[in-house]
């Protein structure tokens, strides 16, 4: 809470994350506030947040409380209108994330809905202020880094995998309508893949999927949640791939690998413009 008095008015936290922890962050909420918004705020969903009295007010006075919003979406609803606001916004340094781990194999619909509907609909209120934005620019990062480094924790692939393929059968029809068909018809490859290990989806072919489904999500004017149902075996395929990918890589290159997918989101954010 430290920096509020010092006259920032948002501080996020800023925590040591394994790998594989908080992937609905690294995949989707970091990467797309940053392209969208221009602020890499690294962990905009981090679940602990200080806020200075004016900014409170101004918060408490939106309509979304007894929404949907006021669940797991609230998270990325109060780091976006932090930005909107133009507050002063620092990122505190808060050690390892110690907490009940999600492993991505578990059922994460519900969170993943709430969270990556809120922000597609944020992008339905701020659309002037990210067709404008370029690029993205450093937020402080304050306090010292004391070196610890988060625990691992086992990660199930097979459910993954498994989750795609009963999505495919389910969904296929809605895929091959929203996504580039080049894309499909990769996914479709995917499916007769035997090893685990072989599977991969591409940092480009991934941006235009949370790309494609934000036009989606923007066109389609009822049911909108339950297009983002459609959207959850496709996260938990490229989640399989993330870590085929990041299997061997250390925490410092984990995160060099996140950064660059974010610097992915960033340019291919005129496609996102032309679609939408």
């Amino acid at each position: 809470i430290s920096p509020i008095y010092k006259g920032y008015e948002f501080v996020v936290p800023y925590y040591n994350r394994y790998k594989f922890d908080g992937t609905i962050t690294n995949m989707i909420a970091y990467p797309l506030t940053r392209a969208l918004y221009g602020k890499r705020v690294r962990q905009p969903i981090g679940g602990d947040f200080a806020i200075s009295s004016k900014l409170i007010k101004h918060m408490l006075d939106q309509d979304v409380w007894e929404t949907d919003v006021a669940k797991f979406g609230i998270d990325i609803w109060m780091t976006t209108n932090a930005i909107m606001c133009s507050c002063n916004m620092c990122q505190a340094r808060l050690g390892a994330k110690v907490h009940g781990e999600k492993d991505p194999a578990e059922d994460l619909s519900g969170m993943f809905r709430e969270v990556v509907g809120t922000i597609y609909n944020l992008m339905e209120q701020y659309e002037d202020f990210w067709k404008g934005v370029e690029g993205s620019e450093e937020v402080p990062i304050i306090g010292k880094d004391i070196g610890i480094e988060p625990e691992e924790f086992l990660v199930s692939q097979e459910p993954l995998i498994e989750y795609f393929k009963v999505g495919f059968k389910n969904f296929s029809g809605v895929w091959e309508d929203i996504l580039e068909q080049q894309d499909f018809k990769y996914l479709e490859n995917l499916m007769n893949i035997e090893k685990r290990e072989d599977i991969l989806v591409p940092i480009d072919m991934w941006v235009r999927i949370v790309y494609k489904y934000a036009a989606a999500f923007h066109a389609t004017p009822m049911q909108k949640y339950k297009l983002l149902n459609t959207m959850v075996p496709l996260y938990n395929i490229r989640v399989a791939s993330l870590i085929n990918e990041l299997v061997d890589k250390t925490t410092e290159e984990a995160e060099e690998y996140f950064d660059q997918q974010a610097q992915v989101f960033e340019e291919m954010k005129g496609y996102l413009e032309e679609i939408w």
